[in-house]
């Protein structure tokens, strides 16, 4: 039901739909997700922190979640913290061009231009592969 009032736009009561998932089950590494999600999209960064926190604890190798959570620590000009976040989704997965490139964002926000430019390279020649022919 959340994902649905989400998709509706109606963000305040798809954060109430996962307030009770999460009360019903709080072993849900996807419930807590899409309320990080949710809190993410209403400008609730601290809570989404949280939620994202939460999936990681009951599933460590969320590398989506540690995506977001990057995201999240960037919008809060958190930008070490969300290098580091970016980092751990990279160990998941080092072919994700995504997080890739929000580290080359994070990286040039610290000034470590050298850095930043080496994450984008990397990224870019990821698109590049996936090109069709």
């Amino acid at each position: 039901m959340g994902v649905v009032l989400q998709k509706l736009g109606r963000q305040d009561e798809a954060l109430a739909a996962y307030d009770r998932a999460v009360l019903e089950d709080p072993g849900s590494a996807s419930s807590w997700y899409n309320k990080g999600v949710v809190l993410e999209a209403i400008g609730r960064n601290e809570e989404a922190l949280g939620a994202y926190d939460r999936v990681l604890s009951l599933d460590p190798c969320n590398e989506q979640a540690l995506y977001n959570k990057g995201v999240t620590l960037e919008q809060l000009g958190r930008d070490t913290e969300a290098v580091h976040a970016y980092n751990r989704a990279l160990d998941i997965n080092a072919r994700d061009k995504e997080a890739l490139f929000a580290k080359g964002t994070a990286l040039e926000h610290l000034g470590k231009i050298q850095e930043s430019l080496h994450c984008y390279d990397q990224s870019l020649s990821l698109n590049e592969k996936n090109v069709c022919a």
